[in-house]
């Protein structure tokens, strides 16, 4: 008998479950606006406003979210994607049904691309001059 080799790469990442992250949502107050945040998971951050956000060359929608900056400590380990996941559901709760981003780094456009896959958020519906662009929120 014939034993066949285990071909497979072994994987080098381990992925954090969505269960055993520990994740802090605060807040924040500034200028008289209350519709911006912060969601924490140790080092890693997400900073994003839950409403009221504004789109180039339009006024700001009440229904219209934006996710402005995410910071993982660790790279391809599941934190930004789950830093976003709850960073929409906090849109969902405030009416918003749409989020604006801004890809400006490889892994934040990968974070997108990994987004729209799962079906967390649309293909683009919108796409600015400087790169902003607009997706229906899809997360429940």
């Amino acid at each position: 008998m014939i034993k066949k080799r285990n071909t497979k790469k072994p994987n080098k990442t381990r992925r954090i479950s969505k269960r055993s992250l520990n994740i802090t949502y605060t807040p924040i107050i500034s200028d008289g606006l209350d519709n911006a945040f912060e969601i924490k998971y140790g080092e890693s951050y997400l900073l994003g406003f839950h409403s009221e956000c504004d789109f180039p060359k339009e006024k700001s929608k009440k229904t219209r979210g934006e996710i402005y900056s995410v910071k993982a400590e660790e790279k391809r380990k599941g934190i930004g994607t789950n830093l976003c996941i709850n960073a929409l559901k906090i849109m969902k709760d405030h009416d918003s049904t749409t989020v604006v981003m801004n890809a400006v780094t490889y892994e934040g456009k990968e974070l997108i691309k990994s987004l729209i896959r799962n079906g967390y958020i649309s293909q683009p519906i919108k796409t600015s001059d400087t790169g902003k662009m607009e997706f229906i929120i899809m997360v429940d």
